[in-house]
């Protein structure tokens, strides 16, 4: 069995999912910003792509936080 977590532990890994997660979410809003202002295949191709990113690392970091949860 692994060892419980320390807090160390679980500040570094808050510290790199907000990381992440914020360039990701950065990114995902320069799309969308683009997306809004020159609708195309293209850029709905790119919105989409991103924003899914997004969602995964959002929904994997959850997952992963689950481990702090004692």
């Amino acid at each position: 069995p692994a060892a419980a977590p320390t807090a160390q532990d679980a500040k570094a890994f808050i510290d790199n999912a907000e990381q992440a997660l914020l360039d990701l979410g950065i990114r995902a809003g320069r799309n969308e910003w683009v997306y809004q202002n020159f609708i195309t295949d293209d850029t709905a191709l790119l919105t989409a792509d991103a924003s899914a990113k997004l969602t995964e690392a959002a929904v994997a970091t959850a997952v992963r936080a689950a481990r702090f949860n004692n």
